[in-house]
Order: structure tokens, then sequence, then C-alpha cells
């Protein structure tokens, strides 16, 4: 699986990736929104420089994505300023349309404890992870976790988190062997963290 490329999404792909995105992550809230709403935030974080979205790519089509925030509590302004009014409007017509995006997003605005390592607060987050079915099972999620790990060294991050939803056993495994621990589970998610090593250490 080392063979399929993964670099960063260009705007040819953005489309792609959103269809992608949405088929394999339908639960989100974002994906409840629909591809056009997910092309927009897909669009948005490309240009913000703490951001970083990787797609694989076998044969020219898109196959995996992965993307991250070193700033995630600085993302979601953004992604709202970026929206524009055109863009808030459609949100609102979604959540209208799909009533269920509103429960899910009210779980996602609940507080929950800040996220730390020792007593300095976490910022970097992976947001999405998302490999194809007929691309599962043969390391791309390894691949795709390792570009993002390689943006955030760039930038000197040391510790970065994601959250899952409790169902998702076989994501949760998935992560555990990655090297990331369980901080809290809320009714909803499970939030797991991780220390990035220097990429001279070895393990074991």
């Amino acid at each position: 699986m080392s063979a399929i490329p993964i670099a960063p999404l260009r705007e040819p792909d953005i489309l792609a990736v959103a269809k992608l995105h949405h088929a394999e992550l339908p639960y989100s809230f974002n994906s409840q929104l629909g591809v056009a709403h997910l092309a927009r935030i897909y669009r948005i974080m490309c240009a913000l420089p703490d951001c970083f979205v990787g797609v694989a790519t076998d044969a020219g089509v898109p196959v995996g994505v992965v993307s991250g925030t070193r700033d995630v509590r600085g993302l979601k302004p953004a992604i709202l300023k970026g929206l524009g009014w055109h863009g808030k409007l459609a949100m609102i017509g979604g959540l209208l349309r799909k009533p269920s995006a509103v429960f899910t997003l009210l779980e996602e605005m609940k507080s929950r404890p800040p996220i730390k390592s020792g007593e300095k607060p976490v910022n970097a987050c992976l947001t999405t992870i998302a490999v194809v079915s007929s691309h599962r099972r043969q390391g791309l999620a390894t691949h795709l976790v390792s570009a993002l790990e390689g943006f955030f060294r760039s930038g000197e991050v040391t510790h970065y988190w994601l959250d899952t939803i409790v169902e998702n056993s076989s994501a949760l495994a998935f992560y555990r062997k990655q090297g990331f621990a369980e901080v809290f589970v809320t009714s909803r998610t499970v939030v797991l963290l991780k220390e990035l090593r220097s990429e001279n250490s070895h393990g074991g």
C-alpha cells in the first residue's frame, strides 16, 4: 500500500474527497449536511496554514483522506468565517432538512474537559480519516496517519487528539494500535490522545 501516494488536497479533487467523506462517515455532523457542505469545509481547510488535508489516490482516484489542525480552537471560527453568508444559509437549510443533524450538533457542543498532556493544553487534532472499503486493511490508514503526523512534527506538535463514536470498535482498535490512549468517554464519543515521538526514536 506504500505505493499509493499521499499528497495535499488539490482543488480538482475536492468534490471527490467530499463524496468519499460523505459515503464513509455518514454519521458525522458535516456529512449529514451533504456533499456540497463538506466540499466547502475542505476548501476552507486547504487555505488555512494550521490545517492539513492529505489525500491518497489510486490511478488518479481519491481512495483515502486524512485531515487535521494544529489549532482546533481556532478551526470552527475560521470555518464559519470562510463559509460566508451563502454557506451559512446552506448550512441552516441543511439543518432544517435533516433534524438528526441538530442532535449531532448539540452532542458535539456539549462541554467536556479540556484535553491536556500534564498541565499543557493539546490543541492539535486529527479531524477526519476515511478509507474506501476496497482499500481497507492494507495499511493505507496507517500511511494517512503518518502523513498527518509529518505535518504536525513540522510545526513542533508533541501531542494530538481525536474522537470517534463509541460504537466504532474497529476504529478504536486501530487507534490504540497506532499508539493512542483513551482520555475520556462521553455519551457518544471516545476521546483519545497520542504523544508524537521523535522520528529518530524507536519503541520496543
